[in-house]
Order: structure tokens, then C-alpha cells, then sequence
């Protein structure tokens, strides 16, 4: 039988329904106090609901309205979340510096002496969470905590330095500590891990293996991240990697592969010089689409195909308006070549 969903709760109900003796009725309240709503009034009153019950006598309830904290990123959830970084439950610990994390502003001294202990503390999730925590809020900090959490004896703490590494500094701009550490950490790194930091290092003109970007290219290891598969690809392009040949060969040209990867595949080849895939880019380049065109264009610019030096002079004007990324992009291809 069809049944109507029921409509969230409204604040008074769900004020109400944070007393109901069934925890369940409970939970389902918080969900509901979760909502985003642009007047700062209400969001102050879900704010002071949501503190109270991530003061629940059970677990679940209060768990739920610290993720509910953090996804409203209110600083007025600050002063309610403080006194659980001495809870004894190391998952509303880890919960609070996730508030503190998301709530407070850049540079905030009083939240930056909340988490920052935390850095050292025993337990590895209560590491992870400081450390992207202090990654936002203090960023003359960055590169003293990421360097320290580089040699970390946790590999999921090691996993998250290593994508700070890659989201926080520009190549050229990441502190030479900061390199040296992603330099140093070989062992114990998943598959996603030992790519990540190949692709740092490569892009960032540093003497690397390639072990990991040549098995995410043969697909012998597959990753859910179509963004850091087409970056393999590249990188298989912009170092020149002739082993990477026949792989790029099966994406780029087989009847079976995955459409999601072709261009990228053609561009890298392009790059190694390929004939056929240099043909196939240039009709690319000419597509009606301007979007797939300037698709093509972006792979082979990401490729280092050195050979598109005049497509993209030409092409400049076009796409650098794109965005402030697209135009950094095109601006380093053409000053390297």
C-alpha cells in the first residue's frame, strides 16, 4: 500500500519529540533539526536543540546531533560541544573536534587550542580528526602538522597528510619539509595511497617510482576515483612513460574500454607521440561541441603534449576564461614548452 512520507518535523515538534522516551522518536527528531534554513534565528534555536540532545542518555542520539552540528557549521555550536573533548567515549571526542573543525572561523586561537593537544593523542581517530581540523583553521600550522602526521604510525592518518598535501599547496608552492616527508613514505600505503603520493611527487617535479601509476594505467589496480585514475593517465603522458603504452592503448582504442577514460587515454598517448591517437585529438580539438573540444584540450594540456603547443596558443582566449584553475592550467603548459 502507498504510504505519504511524513513532512519533517517543524521546531516545536521536534523540540517535543527530543523527550519522547523512545530513543528512535529521538533520533528521527535530530535528522530533522539537521536541516539547513537561512534564518539565523531558527538555525540558532536548531543549533541550541541540537546541544541539548548531544547531551541524550543514549549514544546513538547523541552522536547524530554532533554530525548535525557539524553539518550546520554554526559557531554557535562551538561553547555546547567543548566540554565532550573530555567525554570518555572516544567517538563523541572525535565528534566534538569535528564540530570544532567545521564551526569555527580560520584562525580562531581558542578553537586552534582545542584541537591542537589532540595531535598527539593515543588514539589514531581522534589524530585524523585534529589534524583536518587544523588544517582549516590554522594554516601557518599546515606544514609542521602534516610533515609530523606524514610519519604517523596510523596509515589512515598518513592517508589523510597525504591528501592534504595534495589539496592544500600549489606545485610549486609545497614547503620543501612537506615534500621530504611524502618523499620518505613508502610502506604500509594502500593502493589509492601509493598513487597519491607518486602523482604528488610527479607533479610536482620530484624523482619518483611509478609503480602505482603504471598498475592503475594496465588496470591491474582500480580505483573508485575517476578523478585520480585520469590523473594516472596523465601523469602516464606528461613523464613519458613508455611502459604505460600498451595500456593506454587498450583505453584509448579498444571496443571494450570505458568511454569515461578515452580522451584522457588518447591525450597521454598523443604525448608519447602516438600517430594515430595525435590524429584522432586533432579532430577532437575541431568538435562542434566547444565543450568536448575544450575537454580534449584540457587533456592534453594536463598530458604535457608538447606537440599541441599551437592548438593551444590558439585556443587561449577561448577557454582561459573557463575559470582562474583553466586559465593557471593553460598559462604553465605554454610557459614550459
Amino acid at each position: 500500500m502507498f504510504e505519504v512520507p511524513l513532512l519533517p518535523r517543524n521546531l516545536s515538534a521536534a523540540e517535543r519529540d527530543l523527550a519522547h522516551p523512545r530513543e528512535r522518536v529521538r533520533l528521527e527528531a535530530v535528522r530533522d533539526l539537521a536541516r539547513w534554513v537561512e534564518d539565523p534565528e531558527e538555525r540558532g534555536a536548531r543549533v541550541e536543540l541540537l546541544g541539548r540532545a548531544s547531551r541524550d542518555a543514549a549514544l546513538a542520539v547523541r552522536k547524530q546531533a554532533l554530525l548535525a552540528l557539524a553539518d550546520l557549521a554554526d559557531a554557535r555550536a562551538l561553547p555546547l560541544v567543548r566540554p565532550m573533548l573530555r567525554e570518555t567515549a572516544v567517538e563523541l571526542r572525535e565528534l566534538a573536534v569535528l564540530v570544532i573543525g567545521e564551526c569555527a572561523v580560520q584562525e580562531d586561537e581558542v578553537a586552534i587550542g582545542d584541537v591542537r593537544p589532540l595531535l598527539g593523542a593515543s588514539e589514531p581517530r581522534l589524530r585524523f580528526q585534529a589534524l583536518a581540523a587544523l588544517a582549516r583553521l590554522a594554516p601557518a600550522e599546515r606544514a609542521g602538522a602534516v610533515s609530523d602526521a606524514l610519519r604517523d604510525p596510523d596509515a589512515e592518518v598518513r592517508t589523510l597528510a597525504l591528501e592534504l598535501v595534495d589539496e592544500l599547496w600549489p606545485r610549486s608552492a609545497t614547503p620543501t619539509e612537506v615534500l621530504d616527508g611524502v618523499e620518505r613514505l613508502r610502506d604500509e600505503l594502500d593502493p589509492r595511497a601509493r598513487l597519491l603520493r607518486e602523482l604528488i611527487l610527479a607533479e610536482r617535479g620530484q624523482a619518483s617510482t611509478t609503480v602505482a601509476i603504471l598498475e592503475v594505467v594496465e588496470g591491474r589496480v582500480r580505483l573508485r576515483s575517476v578523478e585520480l585514475t585520469a590523473r594516472a593517465l596523465e601523469a602516464a603522458g606528461r613523464l613519458r612513460l613508455e611502459p604505460a603504452r600498451p595500456g593506454l592503448e587498450r583505453r584509448a582504442f579498444s571496443w571494450s574500454a570505458s568511454g569515461t577514460f578515452r580522451t584522457t587515454a588518447r591525450a597521454a598517448l598523443a604525448a608519447l607521440g602516438d600517430p594515430r591517437a595525435v590524429a584522432s585529438m586533432r579532430k577532437e580539438l575541431a568538435h562542434k561541441s566547444r565543450a568536448r573540444a575544450g575537454s580534449a584540450l584540457l587533456a592534453l594540456v594536463r598530458a604535457n603534449a608538447l606537440e599541441f603547443r599551437p592548438e593551444v596558443e590558439r585556443a587561449y582566449e577561448e577557454f582561459a576564461a573557463a575559470s582562474e584553475d583553466v586559465r593557471q592550467e593553460l598559462h604553465e603548459f605554454l610557459a614550459s614548452c
